[in-house]
């Protein structure tokens, strides 16, 4: 679709520019998504909780912040974290890098690049409601390779922590904590924090139930990406946290 056009002056005359064409967008299905993020996908254990998590490149995989901490915001163990990724045949060592409790998010860092492609994130202010959207994540008690579910965008809200949430329509077992939330483009829109039942409704909360969108999560990922040290990310995840009442 031309999207505007213009003139330019050559050898004595005017020659009309070529349109601009924007670019389109090819909406995968369940089955190409999965294939183009499986091997990112992780499980995260400590000694007292296990759930999910995407790996965003730079040695850091993103989860939500209960997976890896109590309820008092009180880390299980920074160091004694194991990370599983591609299909659970790849482990590795993690270390807690920094959390918010606000937001619910967490940085996992891993000892060395694992190998695998890293998670794109959709730019903040994508279009979500209505959307199909896909959570790849690992239940509790199953092994090897990820689950996929599907469902639909239908709900975004401002939480006066000023954290963005949303609701959609997705099965989140235990173990589904931390799992990345997907577009039909492949890229993730949110990190999954938990369930909330109503009907068929999942609703997205800051405490521990729901899903934090992009917004927040690129923003962590930018610090991460510009710093790449600790304290930047920290930083960020302090800011966050300031909000909190």
């Amino acid at each position: 679709m031309a999207a505007g056009g213009g003139l330019a002056w050559y050898h004595g005359r005017f020659i009309p520019d070529a349109p601009f064409v924007q670019p389109a967008v090819t909406s995968l299905s369940g089955t190409q998504t999965y294939a183009k993020v499986h091997a990112s996908v992780a499980r995260i254990s400590t000694k007292n909780n296990a759930g999910s998590g995407a790996y965003i490149g730079n040695r850091i995989v993103l989860t939500a912040a209960h997976v890896v901490m109590d309820a008092n915001a009180v880390p299980y163990d920074t160091t004694g974290i194991e990370v599983r990724l591609r299909d659970g045949k790849l482990i590795m060592p993690g270390k807690l890098l920094a959390w918010s409790r606000v937001a619910d998010l967490a940085i996992v860092q891993l000892p060395a690049d694992p190998g695998v492609p890293a998670m794109q994130m959709a730019p903040a202010g994508s279009q979500l409601i209505g959307r199909t959207a896909y959570m790849v994540g690992m239940p509790a008690g199953f092994e090897g390779a990820p689950q996929l579910a599907e469902g639909t965008v239908s709900v975004l809200a401002l939480l006066t922590t000023g954290t963005q949430v949303f609701e959609h329509t997705m099965r989140a077992p235990p173990g589904m904590s931390g799992a990345p939330i997907i577009d039909d483009t492949g890229r993730i829109v949110g990190i999954q924090q938990g369930e909330f039942v109503d009907n068929t409704a999942r609703l997205g909360l800051p405490t521990g139930v729901g899903v934090v969108p992009a917004e927040v999560v690129a923003r962590l990922k930018s610090s991460i990406w510009v710093a790449q040290n600790a304290d930047a990310v920290a930083a960020v995840l302090k800011d966050i946290d300031a909000t909190k009442p």
